[in-house]
């Protein structure tokens, strides 16, 4: 987004990137002064996250000795709903908001066409979000895990169609058991490869992000059946291991999702009044927020420079998109912010 008119001539010549030892390639912001249009504060994606958990018969289980309990306040379900409630609770801003979903939606193999009440704001501090999971708990259930996602992501591009606010839905899969007993395929690994197809295409064509959470305890085969499907949407799977520390890992593992989604993906500002979008004339700006100097990251579309950013669309972008060393970066500085160079020729990392 930049004007197609204003300066750039001190930019246009090609200013060099330091390489340092491995860290971003950035640039001094004030190699630009005399060539920009303008700057403007560019401003963090409003997400509306779905969650979708496992209510199926496994998450009776008690992390205790693995016995089969339903009413026992250390069952699985028992103690991932507490994590979800503190992720509910955190603080959010910037438009974020949530709704429920939990599979199977009967003691069969059913799976829900939409969320459990209306989306709610975060921080949900009534905790009605975890009220609504409380109130389904898990019986005798089956698995129906590709069902469940493929309604999940049903709802989630319904519900971008009808944004208005340029943010974008964030689906969260927590899921304890190998999807089965649903005539969903002739095997785990044979579900969760039609279910990472799904991911994958929801991800392509939709831009849909999903990350999978697996309360996986150390099964081999289950982590291998949740990596299958989290490759689809090109996000590592998170698992939790020990039964003692459900709670603990679980709230690590949405705490780490929720500052990744919040710090790495910000709207593209309007260009200057009587300007034009040029995606050619834009340049990132990035504010620290701790004193120390800004720093104009270098663009590289495919990450391959993994301290710069790219767009979502080059050819229509709405967003600007951190890459992976700038994004872990960005979420460890609470008070970091991005900004939109207008006017200077962008400065493409260099291969």
């Amino acid at each position: 987004a930049a004007a197609t008119d204003g300066g750039g001539e001190a930019a246009d010549g090609g200013l060099a990137i330091p390489t340092g030892d491995g860290g971003a390639s950035v640039l001094d912001p004030n190699a630009f002064v005399g060539c920009t249009d303008a700057t403007s504060q560019a401003t963090k994606t409003p997400l509306h996250y779905v969650v979708l958990v496992d209510r199926s018969g496994s998450m009776c289980f008690r992390t205790t000795d693995g016995v089969w309990d339903c009413g026992a306040p250390s069952t699985r379900w028992a103690r991932a709903l507490p994590a979800l409630s503190t992720f509910f609770a955190a603080a959010a801003g910037g438009g974020t908001s949530a709704s429920v979903m939990a599979f199977p939606s009967d003691d069969a193999c059913g799976a829900p066409g939409g969320p459990t009440g209306a989306e709610l704001a975060l921080p949900d501090v009534a905790d009605a979000l975890v009220g609504r999971l409380r109130a389904q708990p898990p019986t005798t259930g089956n698995t129906p895990t590709r069902d469940a996602v493929a309604k999940a992501l049903a709802f989630a591009r319904a519900q971008n169609a009808a944004l208005r606010d340029g943010g974008r839905t964030v689906l969260i899969v927590v899921t304890d058991g190998q999807p089965q007993d649903c005539g969903e395929g002739p095997s785990p690994s044979a579900i969760s490869e039609d279910i990472r197809v799904l991911l994958a295409g929801a991800r392509t064509n939709d831009r849909i992000a999903t990350h999978v959470i697996g309360l996986s305890f150390g099964d081999a085969a289950l982590e291998g059946n949740l990596a299958t499907m989290a490759a689809g949407a090109a996000t590592a799977p998170i698992f939790v291991t020990t039964p003692s520390a459900v709670e603990q890992q679980l709230s690590t593992a949405l705490s780490a999702i929720r500052q990744q989604a919040v710090a790495c993906e910000y709207s593209v500002p309007p260009p200057p009044a009587g300007e034009t979008l040029d995606p050619a004339r834009v340049n990132v700006q990035y504010d620290p927020g701790d004193g120390t100097p800004k720093q104009v990251l270098a663009r590289s579309q495919d990450c391959a420079d993994g301290g710069g950013w790219r767009y979502d669309d080059p050819s229509a972008p709405t967003k600007v998109l951190l890459c992976a060393d700038a994004c872990r970066t960005a979420t460890a500085q609470s008070n970091a912010a991005v900004a939109i160079i207008f006017g200077c020729a962008t400065v493409d990392a260099k291969r």
